[in-house]
């Protein structure tokens, strides 16, 4: 026989009954750690697959000839800031002969970079002068 019952504890085994019809019967809490028996055959798969593939990535990249960045056609930061230096050296030596030619078409003496940096040296002291008093 069916009964509706809202109080806890009103079903053998301390459950209930829903509104629904349905039997609520509070679960036992399980320990945190795994007791049970053996482990599924699935679940042995799936990890152990993952722990081969785990593998085999470390594997091709630890004894895989050159870098990754190389692969992918990228440059190191090394690489990068070497390449940068280089460039900014070019554009310097090409600034300072278009300078000289301009002086040269005007008749003027040519500058050499050791007079420019000297320059430069020499009015960076002079501010320093001025703004520290």
């Amino acid at each position: 026989m069916w009964c509706l019952r809202w109080d806890p504890g009103s079903l053998p085994g301390g459950g209930y009954q829903t509104p629904l019809k349905t039997q609520y019967r509070p679960r036992k809490l399980r320990s945190a750690l795994y007791t049970g028996g053996p482990v599924d055959p699935f679940t042995l798969v799936v990890v152990g697959g993952l722990a081969v593939l785990v593998l085999v990535f470390w594997l091709l990249g630890r004894y895989y000839p050159g870098s990754g960045l190389e692969q992918l056609g990228l440059k190191s930061a090394r690489e990068l800031v070497e390449r940068r230096e280089e460039l900014e050296a070019e554009d310097l030596d090409q600034m300072l002969r278009a300078h000289n030619a301009r002086k040269r078409a005007r008749g003027e003496p040519e500058v050499s970079a050791e007079k420019i940096e000297a320059r430069i040296v020499a009015e960076r002291a002079e501010h320093r002068r001025r703004r520290h008093g």
